[in-house]
């Protein structure tokens, strides 16, 4: 089979390997399509071995923080695919089965369990029902994070709440929040498409803060009172600054942190104890982060089936794997809003 496999930095190599193999308590899945998350194209960014100490920092975050072991591995973590092996005699899985996956190992022909070990882990594979597309199933993976940190950020029915970005994650959390009861909903975005996309889903307003000031902004459309929550999925230091002069004084106000960064960056603590900030950061699609009667993946597949979250202009591109790096720089460009890989 065909895999991608990062070489160097912005640099892919797809290679020759041998397809994995069922054994117990694993599955064989075809890839049909994997997303481009935020986070892959900070490692595309990086490459295997970051030189630049800023980086060698985040680098070494984010692997820890996922898997415990450096990302040189088959990246890719938001997959939709086809069962062609079952390793168990007895399975409620069947040959043919359309299915999401909760892993990494994505940029290959057949996904590699934890994006190195072998066949899939059964236990991490969720049936797609008819009515969610392949397509929309490479989508699963991020509103499943959005479903997480909006269940567990303490958001109440009434709510104020700014969404700092639009991309996947961001788009999704503005309507989770909705559907949870947010009585307004604001985002900020500085791409044309994705403000498009906003607007489209239901923002109540869309601020560009290159053409004016989002704290002045929402100071206004909250009558000087503030929003009750911030979510920051821009993953931009100069958005996350925004974000504390944006909450209200006195501890009225949630700072959630959602996004990943390419860089460390400095911020202003006084902040936090001037306004008695509460901020909290979400690493969402690890399951010992989940509430134990929640599984936010199979949350995000009924959302997705029944059509209370929307997904429709998302997909702008779909690339070969021949063509993964030139997918990744597009969407490093915000050229394009969300890209597939097709193997």
């Amino acid at each position: 089979m065909r895999q991608a496999v990062l070489e160097a930095p912005k640099r892919f190599v797809v290679q020759e390997v041998p397809k994995p193999e069922a054994v117990a308590g694993t599955l064989v899945v075809k890839v049909r399509f994997t997303s481009i998350c935020g986070s892959d194209i900070h490692i595309w960014e990086w490459g295997p071995d970051p030189k630049d100490p800023k980086a060698r920092h985040a680098f070494e975050a984010v692997s820890q923080a996922f898997f415990g072991f450096p990302p040189t591995y088959i990246l890719g973590h938001q997959i939709s695919g086809e069962i062609v092996e079952i390793g168990d005699r007895e399975s409620p899985f069947r040959t043919g089965q359309r299915v999401v996956i909760r892993g990494a190992g994505g940029y290959a022909e057949y996904a590699l369990a934890m994006g190195m070990f072998g066949a899939t882990l059964a236990e991490v594979v969720y049936p797609l029902p008819d009515e969610v597309s392949d397509e929309q199933g490479a989508l699963v993976e991020p509103l499943s994070v959005a479903v997480d940190v909006v269940r567990r950020s303490g958001l109440r029915l009434g709510d104020v709440v700014v969404v700092q970005g639009a991309g996947t994650i961001g788009l999704f959390v503005m309507q989770c929040a909705r559907a949870a009861g947010a009585r307004k909903v604001f985002v900020t975005e500085v791409s044309p498409l994705r403000i498009q996309r906003a607007a489209a889903f239901g923002a109540d307003a869309v601020i560009n803060p290159r053409q004016e000031d989002p704290v002045a902004r929402v100071r206004d459309l909250t009558d000087g009172l503030g929003p009750d929550f911030v979510f920051d999925c821009a993953g931009n230091p100069e958005a996350t600054r925004t974000m504390f002069d944006m909450l209200p004084f006195g501890g009225k106000g949630k700072a959630i942190v959602v996004a990943t960064y390419g860089y460390p960056f400095e911020i202003d603590l006084n902040l936090f104890m001037l306004k008695n900030l509460e901020v909290r950061g979400f690493l969402s699609g690890v399951p010992g982060t989940w509430e134990p009667r929640c599984d936010p993946f199979r949350i995000a597949i009924e959302l997705l089936r029944s059509g209370k979250v929307r997904t429709d202009g998302l997909v702008t591109a779909i690339e070969p794997l021949k063509r993964i790096n030139e997918a990744f720089s597009a969407l490093s460009k915000a050229e394009q809003m969300v890209g597939l890989i097709r193997p």
